[in-house]
């Protein structure tokens, strides 16, 4: 399977408007019309919203080295990839990709502490401790 086969197959995991429709015991427009009326969103508004949740999750915990920002777009149901990042960016302020290397940069920012300033740390846990 290509990759985009594989998305769509993972995406098959996905929550979709025939499983809400099962799970409420309702038809399709019923479904549509009761959630608008109650939620003021319509159902896709409303799994779209969730797919980018989704997305941003993932972009935002992944590792740029092994993970692309077009992967997570098509394991989130998303195969127009401008329309997902222009969505992305009118949600979040901000691309994938620069969500995607911010934590990726956040990461690599590692303060070393030297032994001394360490020791004083050490000397004040035992100290506010009791110890």
């Amino acid at each position: 399977l290509g990759r985009r086969d594989e998305a769509v197959a993972a995406y098959d995991d996905c929550v979709r408007m025939e499983d809400l429709c099962k799970e409420a015991g309702v038809g399709v427009r019923s479904l549509q019309r009761c959630f608008r009326d109650y939620f003021d969103i319509t159902v896709s508004e409303y799994l779209k919203s969730k797919r980018l949740d989704a997305a941003h999750r993932e972009l935002d915990s992944a590792d740029m080295r092994t993970t692309t920002v077009t992967e997570i777009a098509l394991n989130n149901g998303f195969t127009h990839l401008g329309r997902f990042s222009v969505e992305f960016k009118d949600r979040y302020g901000e691309s994938p990709s620069v969500t995607l290397a911010t934590k990726e940069a956040q990461k690599s920012v590692v303060r070393e502490i030297p032994a001394a300033e360490f020791l004083a740390s050490a000397d004040l846990v035992t100290t506010v401790k009791g110890g």
